[in-house]
């Protein structure tokens, strides 16, 4: 299928690590909290929570500020990093803006800039380091939310949208000064919280790059990493993993649904697994008596229900969705879900497989049951411990599949090189797709596919009751599952009325909460559906007004929109929701204006897998409207490698 030959292309594109260890020696550090405030987007005071601030016009004020010698060696956050790093960097020159958006790097005069969006950045000045983490990555809320619920504490309050009138009046800059000390202080206190609850679990903070780095230091403090050596078994594997499953059998209005979740799904996941140094892989065409792993390959010649396939598909541009096969075709399964697919009489036959035979069993996380039980006891008492035990347990899976970016620049021209110039200076780049510290395609396969096989397992017996799949849930509209509070079990989430509008866009309410997910929109609490398809039920689309500050990355990419200019400004914006653009299944009937959804109910069907060489998979029912649209997907490199030759310098972060 033309989805594996974009995958096998990947894998062997892909740049193995080198060998390498993680320190364990816990260092504890001073924290010292940041904050800025800006007028038009220009960070124009910084505050830390060591009680300095400065009042800056320009990029030199605020990298002096930032580079005082005693912030080498104190562990420092921003609250949402990104925001604070793009109102300090419009200080740049604006040539040198998109050469930072795309190496994530950039040299100024004495000082080496770099960026690790979402997470971090550094400036390296006269020897010394400067690493400046986002801490909000943690916590996943507001500053004020977190200051409330951890600290009992809150920020000042002022009138945030005339701010530019506390720069220009003298005695409402004390005023100013002291809110922005209150954000930085804030934010110094709840990472000394974390600091010292992670520390408590003999866990190093002292690079907070993801909370992945904080489960990786966890679980693999006593243990050497494995490697990945691009073998045809972890070919195998990387062409079997796809995410979580997310997937609206039914929309409309429903006046009674259960949404079921597993008790932390990934981490019962992850107790599952052994260590694969020790053992044996085999390659064979015939299923061995004993074997712990299995990545099969098989030619899927027919399968059709009318409700749901346990076979997952993705379309060239990414979306993943489980179709039904009318003709033959190759696919890439694991063992669990080989098994499931027999038993739902997917008719196909194997080609081969690899299969991993174990020498001992070595559960790499058999940690995760103590953490657990743990957990539910710091649920009572200790909100700060909760949190931790949720970083180290929730956060781990994801390194398995995390792929980086390394930049490699020189001043001379290389194979494949693209060239850009700084000032007078030119330079040659190439970017190379790097395995990550823990990438291991055999683990991040197996963990999402144990969760996908357990959604369909156990409910597959009444699946003309189940309305929605979402990665670990289940949402049907009657109780079909029993409920326990061990790890890996079912519990009962929420249960009331609701509407489905598409796969990540729903409300669920009953008479003491409302549950609203808008995945992939912007949200805000009070919204939801209910509300929302009344006050716009003639319409056929949702327009959902919201104002947003511009990113690098926006101002560069939608230049008819915006410009450098317009970086950290807020702007009202607009985005649509459309329910037709759910094109994960074949839709019998449509809702015609947004206030049907409210009042009917619509099937679906799993789409008819179709090779093509279009872009788009072709739609099987014929009254099916298809709805294209033209977006410009952007990425941005979450971690690099930098090296350039012209200032004879080596970086290699690579436990982020």
């Amino acid at each position: 299928m033309e989805c594996y030959e974009k995958l096998i292309k990947e894998f062997k594109e892909l740049v193995p690590r080198r060998r390498r260890s993680l320190k364990t020696k816990i260092r504890t550090k001073e924290v010292i909290g940041f904050d800025t405030e800006t007028v038009n987007g220009y960070a124009r005071l910084i505050c830390s929570s060591d009680n300095r601030f400065a009042f800056c016009n320009n990029i030199f004020q605020l990298l002096k500020f930032l580079t005082q010698r005693k912030y080498s060696e104190t562990l420092n956050f921003f609250w949402n990093i990104d925001f604070d790093f793009m109102a300090i960097i419009k200080h740049l020159p604006k040539a040198l803006l998109p050469i930072l958006y795309e190496l994530k790097a950039i040299v100024l005069d004495d000082y080496f800039i770099r960026w690790i969006p979402k997470k971090a950045f550094e400036i390296r000045k006269d020897k010394r380091i400067y690493r400046f983490f986002d801490l909000y990555q943690f916590y996943h809320m507001s500053l004020n939310e977190a200051s409330k619920k951890y600290l009992n504490d809150q920020k000042e309050e002022i009138d945030v949208k005339n701010i530019e009138e506390y720069f220009n009046n003298k005695q409402k800059r004390a005023i100013l000064v002291r809110y922005c000390l209150k954000d930085a202080q804030l934010t110094a206190k709840l990472g000394e919280l974390l600091q010292n609850k992670l520390n408590q679990l003999e866990i190093d903070f002292s690079k907070p790059y993801s909370p992945g780095y904080i489960a990786m230091h966890y679980f693999y403090r006593d243990r050497p990493l494995h490697r990945f050596f691009k073998a045809e078994w972890e070919k195998y594997a990387f062409l079997s993993y796809f995410g979580g499953r997310f997937e609206v059998l039914k929309r409309g209005y429903f006046d009674k649904v259960y949404q079921y979740d597993i008790n932390s799904a990934y981490p019962f996941a992850l107790s599952k697994l052994i260590d694969v140094r020790n053992g044996i892989w085999i390659r064979s065409k015939d299923i061995p008596d004993f074997f712990y792993y299995g990545f099969i390959k098989v030619q899927v010649n027919h399968y059709e229900h009318d409700i749901v396939s346990p076979l997952p598909y993705r379309r060239k541009d990414g979306l993943v969705f489980y179709p039904n096969v009318n003709e033959p075709s190759v696919w890439y399964l694991t063992y669990p879900e080989f098994e499931l697919a027999q038993k739902m009489k997917v008719e196909m036959n194997i080609i081969d497989g690899w299969f991993f035979l174990p020498k001992r069993f070595d559960f790499l996380f058999s940690d995760i049951k103590k953490l657990y039980e743990a957990r539910k006891e710091a649920k009572k008492n200790d909100k700060a411990m909760d949190l931790t035990l949720k970083l180290i347990m929730n956060s781990l899976y994801g390194k398995f599949a995390e792929r980086e970016t390394k930049v490699k620049a020189k001043t001379k021209p290389f194979p494949e090189a693209k060239m850009i110039k700084i000032g007078d200076q030119v330079m040659y780049f190439k970017l190379m797709d790097t395995a990550g510290t823990l990438f291991n395609p055999v683990y991040a396969s197996y963990i999402t596919s144990l969760t996908r096989v357990k959604l369909l397992e156990s409910c597959i017996n009444n699946i003309d009751h189940v309305l929605m799949f979402a990665t670990d849930s289940i949402l049907t509209d009657k109780p079909i599952l029993n409920e326990s509070e061990e790890l890996g079990d079912w519990k009962l989430e929420i249960q009331g009325e609701a509407v489905l509008i598409m796969s990540g866009v729903y409300s669920i309410r009953n008479d003491s909460e409302v549950k609203t997910r808008f995945r992939g929109f912007p949200f805000k609490r009070e919204y939801n559906f209910f509300d929302l398809l009344r006050e716009n039920g003639n319409e056929e689309k949702l327009k959902i007004e919201f104002e947003k500050a511009i990113k690098l990355g926006e101002a560069i990419h939608f230049h008819n929109l915006y410009d450098l200019e317009d970086i950290c400004v807020f702007k009202m914006c607009e985005k649509e929701l459309n329910p037709l653009n759910d094109e994960k299944r074949d839709w019998l009937s449509h809702p015609i204006k947004l206030k049907d959804l409210l009042e009917n109910q619509y099937d679906s069907v799993p789409k008819m897998c179709i090779q093509t060489p279009t872009y788009y998979t072709k739609d099987r029912l014929s009254h099916y409207e298809r709805y294209k649209w033209d977006s410009i997907r952007f990425r941005e490199i979450d971690e690099l490698l930098w090296y350039t030759e012209a200032k004879g310098v080596y970086y290699n972060e690579s436990d982020f």
